[in-house]
């Protein structure tokens, strides 16, 4: 507390076009913030959809694990 101050500036923060998340970080990061609303197997089973989209004929299948469960 002796009154100094730092700065310091980011150009490219994690995430931004500049210093891109790896998909690790990007699972990661869904895994962390979905903690408390899904569990670990449905987490895990929608990154598997997500990952392997671009092999699919169609959506169905990660839709239907987006579905709110009871509705």
């Amino acid at each position: 507390t002796d009154g100094s101050t730092e700065t310091a500036n980011v150009d490219a923060f994690l995430g931004s076009p500049g210093s891109r998340m790896t998909d690790g970080q990007l699972s990661e990061l869904f895994c962390t913030s979905a903690g408390g609303l899904l569990t670990k197997a449905t987490a895990d089973a929608i990154l598997d959809a997500v990952w392997t989209l671009d092999h699919s004929e169609t959506v169905a299948g990660l839709m239907s694990l987006l579905k709110v469960q009871g509705s």
